[in-house]
């Protein structure tokens, strides 16, 4: 029997912004995406039964409501199979926070697709599965290439960019999530149709490279109206010399870049708040994306 063990890295968005309303109900969104190395770490069984997934966080679910099963199912079905998908099974080892704006979810189901396709046999192209990706959830296609990308319409129009050079990154979770639908539905609220008035703006500023500052989150400033301690850890965290300091995506996290690791480190044990996890991790350039996301494979 076959077991596999892939990497599923996380990401920050070093910007968001919000352009509007789309009429299928989605946001119009433009975003830069990095890879940083914090990762989840997956590991594929091969079985004679139905396929079974488990999670070693309480806070994931296992079984079909996982996203990892609807990965499965997707590809399952797009391979031309019926019926419950069989041969495996896939525990996820979990050390991306969750409903932190971090993308765990979402690259745990491209590691899914990837070593599916190894324990199922199956010889998709890359324009099938990235088809399959875009089936799972708005920002999953991203996790296919990684590294450094910009993304307009939900999330799923992607264009790879040349590598930033290379950070530390300092990430804060509070105690609480907060979800995708809960940070837009506050950003309606705040700002209404306003929103549909962004794309008069620049969506990267000049030199945006070497002034990493002037990047933003357009739904920080909601999500940090209800949840003031996002906005009191990023400003605790510019105190301490970032070069950038955000709220991830749709947040909870909060995340500081330094080109210092001592501090990165000083500015994690020198800046608490209650409730508040810590962690330094770095940034992925798109080849070591590549080389975390190698499947590992041993037979016995």
């Amino acid at each position: 029997m076959l077991t596999l063990t892939i990497l599923a890295p996380a990401k920050i968005n070093l910007a968001l912004r919000v352009l509007g309303k789309r009429v299928d109900g989605f946001h119009q969104i433009f975003t830069l995406f990095q890879s940083i190395c914090l990762h989840d770490r997956l590991t594929f069984c091969q079985t004679e039964q139905e396929m079974k997934v488990f999670s070693s966080s309480k806070e994931v679910p296992a079984g079909r409501s996982n996203i990892v099963w609807t990965a499965a199912e997707r590809l399952w079905s797009a391979s031309g199979r019926r019926g419950v998908p069989v041969g495996v099974t896939i525990i996820i080892n979990k050390q991306i926070p969750t409903s932190a704006g971090l993308g765990g979810g979402s690259s745990d189901a491209v590691a899914a697709l990837r070593g599916l396709c190894r324990i199922w046999n199956l010889s998709m192209k890359s324009e099938e599965l990235l088809e399959v990706a875009s089936s799972i959830g708005s920002d999953v296609p991203y996790f296919m290439n990684g590294g450094l990308a910009v993304a307009g319409g939900r999330g799923e129009q992607l264009r790879q960019l040349n590598d930033l050079e290379s950070f530390w990154v300092l990430l804060a979770s509070p105690e609480y999530g907060v979800s995708a639908k809960e940070a837009y539905e506050w950003f309606d609220a705040d700002c209404g149709l306003q929103a549909n008035n962004y794309d008069s703006k620049p969506l990267l500023p000049n030199g945006w490279r070497s002034r990493l500052g002037t990047l933003n989150n357009d739904l920080e400033q909601s999500v940090s109206r209800r949840h003031p301690d996002i906005g009191e850890m990023r400003r605790a965290l510019s105190i301490k010399g970032a070069h950038l300091t955000a709220m991830t995506g749709s947040g909870s996290t909060v995340f500081g870049l330094f080109k210092d690791k001592n501090k990165a480190l000083s500015a994690r044990f020198g800046t608490k708040l209650p409730g508040w996890r810590s962690l330094v991790t770095q940034t992925a350039s798109f080849s070591l994306y590549k080389n975390m996301c190698q499947v590992n494979e041993t037979s016995h």
